[in-house]
């Protein structure tokens, strides 16, 4: 990814950067035409950089939010980039559409540690069936270390691997419950294995948040991620 493309994209959108973004894009390579995005990232920004970057690739990218597919439209289509873009509400769950050796990258960021595990298992196997040979899939997903397990609110279940955790205010009260899979590195390393796939290095690091989608208001919390790229042999 060309930087003065990168830096001319979120200066035009008033956006800051991102780290595991920056880390993705920068493994898209000439030669990937066909990306899949699923889970579309916070206001389109990876999409639209993508397609930016060679206007006969397509970017394929996906979401169940509906509030934030249409904000991300919203915004691919004010840049004019709504035919290289293709944007769908699309649920990893359901019916697997996309044939094989399909796709040469595939962009999963911060979208696979919604899943439980028995889905997760189908989805990344339908994703290892979609990328052509030698095609790579970059995968962030959130880390066990966010988790206080001294926490009374609190809940893991081993079925399904999900963990209930809580939100509180700046005051210590509760404010919601949100549920993940939070994973470690051996954990998603071994489930894209089982899927067929070639894990390379993997990083852990913490990543600042943002409160609102355009990622101009910065949040005091940090989150702990883990990072990694994987090969279709």
């Amino acid at each position: 990814m060309d930087t003065s493309d990168a830096d001319r994209t979120l200066a035009e959108l008033g956006a800051k950067p991102s780290p595991s973004e920056e880390h993705g894009l920068s493994l898209v390579r000439d030669e990937d035409r066909l990306i899949f995005s699923p889970g579309i990232s916070t206001a389109g920004f990876a999409e639209i950089r993508m397609a930016r970057q060679r206007l006969d690739r397509k970017v394929i990218a996906t979401t169940i939010d509906e509030k934030g597919l249409a904000f991300a439209r919203e915004i691919i289509t004010s840049l004019g980039l709504q035919h290289q873009v293709e944007t769908k509400s699309e649920d990893l769950r359901g019916e697997w559409k996309y044939p094989a050796n399909y796709f040469d990258f595939i962009y999963a960021r911060l979208v696979l540690h919604y899943l439980p595990v028995q889905d997760l298992e189908v989805v990344l196997k339908n994703f290892a069936k979609s990328l052509k040979p030698g095609g790579r899939i970059f995968v962030v997903v959130r880390s066990v270390k966010n988790v206080n397990p001294n926490d009374p609110h609190v809940r893991f279940d081993p079925h399904t691997k999900l963990t209930t955790y809580p939100h509180y205010d700046t005051n210590g009260g509760l404010i919601s419950t949100n549920v993940r899979y939070f994973h470690t590195p051996e954990s998603i390393k071994t489930h894209l294995e089982t899927a067929g796939l070639n894990v390379g290095d993997i990083q852990e690091y913490q990543e600042q948040l943002y409160r609102d989608f355009m990622r101009k208001d910065m949040s005091p919390h940090t989150d702990h991620v883990i990072e990694l790229v994987a090969t279709k042999p």
